[in-house]
Parts: structure tokens; sequence; C-alpha cells
């Protein structure tokens, strides 16, 4: 399953956080467990893989031009 998502940040640890642009939201927990509010869906995508060539899904995505110009 595709999904348009956009990046938020950038990690330390050379991965990005996605975040999910359609209006599908997760509920975030308060630290009780509670759930208390509905929060967008987001992914943490690392940039390299375990070889340390560009993520697959990055260039799927053609990000892999935009990276590298």
């Amino acid at each position: 399953m595709q999904q348009q998502c956009e990046i938020i940040e950038l990690l330390d640890g050379c991965e990005f956080v996605l975040q999910v642009l359609k209006d599908d939201t997760n509920i975030q927990a308060t630290q009780y467990g509670e759930g208390h509010r509905a929060v967008p869906v987001t992914y943490i995508l690392p940039v390299f893989d375990g070889e340390g060539d560009l993520h697959a899904e990055l260039i799927s995505a053609g990000l892999d031009k935009l990276l590298t110009d």
C-alpha cells in the first residue's frame, strides 16, 4: 500500500521522519496509556540500507536524484 507522505524531520541517525498527508490519524496515549488526542500517522525511514546505499524506498520515490545532485 502506498501513501503520500512529507518529510518532516531528519534525525541524527540519518533517518527521515515521514508524515502521512491524508487524514489518517492515530490516537496518542498519555504517559498513563489513556488515548486523548488524534495525531497524524508518522513513519521513520532510514536514508541508507544496511550496505550503505540509499534505501530502496527513496530510490523508488525518485528522491535519489534530488539527494545526489
